[in-house]
């Protein structure tokens, strides 16, 4: 009885060992998982802030570029400025045909009278402030990189900068950058929007 006891006792104490261990192996577990569920956390707010911060910067920019435009584009490019845009385009015709339309993109092949090139400037500068506020933050970007675009393309020797060419391709990947919401938070990430937010970032590299 007595060696019967025994066994017993010391087969008892071999199921509480392994019993600790199990435990003690899930808790270590239960702490990887929530120290990687936490970084993970953390890299998505952290990306989340940066966009909110790198578009917002974007926006004013874009409205300083479009108040610069404003106040010079009439004497620059207008009917009777010193490189008329008008007298632009129709060179490109000319020469390019109906390919002018693919090559040179622009809102003005539909009118190039200075009530419209003040309308591209003046828009973009008021639309620019929706993205200062994070409103309708990338349907915005995308009007203000049309807008820009068909600045830069009648601008001819004006327009012809290596910023000008800068901010285009900047504000062409921050449309895909931007969430799709109607007002953007700082720190609230839209849906399905990880991978796309890391593969622009990739390319902003």
């Amino acid at each position: 009885k007595g060696l019967q006891t025994l066994s017993r006792l010391s087969l008892s104490s071999r199921n509480g060992e392994k019993k600790g261990k199990k435990e003690s192996m899930e808790s270590g577990r239960l702490e990887t998982v929530k120290v990687s569920s936490g970084a993970k956390m953390y890299e998505a707010s952290s990306i989340t802030f940066t966009r909110w911060i790198f578009l917002r910067l974007l926006g004013i920019v874009y409205l300083f570029a479009f108040i610069s435009l404003w106040t010079q584009i009439i004497g620059l490019i207008g009917e009777n400025g010193i490189l008329p845009a008008r007298h632009f385009l129709e060179v490109v015709y000319q020469r390019f045909g109906s390919q002018s339309y693919l090559l040179f993109p622009t809102l003005a092949w539909f009118n190039t009278n200075n009530s419209f090139l003040t309308f591209l400037s003046l828009s973009g500068a008021l639309l620019s402030f929706l993205v200062i506020f994070g409103i309708f933050t990338a349907p915005v970007l995308f009007i203000l990189w049309v807008f820009y675009l068909s600045l830069v393309t009648i601008g001819q020797d004006f327009l012809s900068f290596q910023w000008d060419i800068l901010l285009l391709e900047t504000g062409f990947l921050a449309i895909f950058f931007a969430q799709l919401r109607i007002i953007e938070k700082p720190l609230k990430n839209g849906k399905g929007q990880e991978l796309s937010s890391h593969i622009v970032l990739w390319l902003f590299r």
